[in-house]
């Protein structure tokens, strides 16, 4: 009796202890990526010193109507400077504080297309060397324990999504893009990488 007591009781405890939010609990809504063009097909390139390329921030394979809002960060290394940041919807408001981090919200919802694009960099590339493009989560982050990009739908409901480039060894955001990259970018569709490795979990 006394061990059927304690199993209980240590089945309660974990109950009570799993997560009921973050990564561990929610699978990725959709993926969002650093891209040359707005269908989300060209995440590398080249360019010559001292052009402005525009790098489109999109999210794919997401599966919603309307966006009523988002959140991401990026990092941008190499020699280059950002011209402008333009947050696509109607009237977004960004609240993110810092370059390099935003969060948006929008007046009114944005329709949502297979490829949506919710921001525009525009780079002013300043020599021939590498510049790479990292998109991460936006601090703070609205996902308690998420280090991805989110998504603000219908009814309040915060989705975080994957990432373009992702590191699984690390559990981290990598390079999603790169303009005269010397290595190639590894293009990562988060969302089914993990459809794939919950079939082995």
């Amino acid at each position: 009796m006394k061990k059927l007591a304690f199993a209980l009781s240590a089945l309660a405890a974990l109950t009570l202890l799993a997560p009921t939010s973050g990564i561990a609990q929610d699978p990725p809504f959709g993926t969002m990526g650093i891209y040359f063009d707005t269908d989300a097909t060209v995440y590398e390139m080249t360019s010559a010193a001292y052009a402005q390329v525009p790098a489109y921030v999109c999210v794919v394979d997401h599966g919603f109507d309307n966006l009523f809002g988002y959140e991401f960060g990026y990092t941008i290394d190499g020699n280059h400077t950002v011209i402008s940041v333009a947050m696509q919807g109607s009237g977004p408001i960004d609240v993110g504080g810092v370059a390099g981090n935003h969060i948006v919200g929008l007046a009114a919802p944005m329709v949502a297309d297979p490829v949506t694009v919710v921001c525009i960099l525009t780079v002013f590339v300043l020599d021939d060397q590498p510049i790479t493009f990292t998109l991460t989560g936006a601090e703070p982050n609205s996902v308690v324990g998420s280090v991805t990009p989110a998504v603000l739908l219908a009814g309040d409901a915060i989705k975080r999504c994957g990432t373009s480039g992702w590191d699984a060894d690390a559990g981290m955001p990598t390079i999603c893009a790169a303009i005269n990259g010397t290595d190639p970018v590894i293009a990562v569709d988060q969302t089914s990488l993990d459809a794939v490795k919950s079939l082995y979990r």
